[in-house]
């Protein structure tokens, strides 16, 4: 009886190694996928987890914190509401746009959204169907310090 149990002890270990590898090649495949076009994933992926973090705890000013500025938001809300196209100045801006802004799919969008299927080209890297979009921003002229940044989010993307 206990042979059995060791036996099914390490069967379940070998299904779970074997499930998981698939989810591991991807989140690597991304990984040199960051590393090739900007050099370096860890900010990417850092920044990535937080504002995952962030929105799905509502920390609206931690948000805020994570955008670039003016940010480009797209498509009406969900009611129809909004402008088509906005540029949002600055934080407070975003504060008090924040729900409009952060409409349910762009929420569900990032919610769903896991790093190992994240798409990543010369223009930044995407969540979703495009719902959001960021990028390494320049601090200098000689770009030699990048702060990552939300530079968009499509309201009307497709889910």
């Amino acid at each position: 009886m206990l042979k059995s149990a060791r036996n099914l002890q390490v069967a379940s270990l070998v299904v779970g190694v074997i499930l998981a590898s698939p989810i591991l090649a991807d989140e690597d495949s991304v990984t040199d996928r960051l590393e090739y076009l900007y050099g370096e994933a860890e900010p990417y992926r850092t920044f990535f987890f937080s504002l995952k973090e962030a929105v799905s705890s509502d920390d609206r000013e931690r948000v805020a914190d994570l955008m670039n500025y003016p940010l480009r938001v797209s498509g009406a809300a969900e009611d129809g509401s909004g402008i088509p196209v906005a540029r949002i100045s600055d934080r407070e801006h975003l504060l008090r746009e924040y729900e409009a802004i952060f409409a349910p799919n762009v929420v569900q969008a990032l919610a769903r959204q896991e790093y190992g299927e994240l798409f990543a080209n010369t223009e930044g890297v995407m969540i979703g169907n495009g719902q959001i979009w960021f990028a390494g921003i320049c601090i200098d002229n000689t770009c030699d310090e990048v702060r990552v940044a939300t530079i968009a989010i499509n309201r009307d993307a497709p889910q």
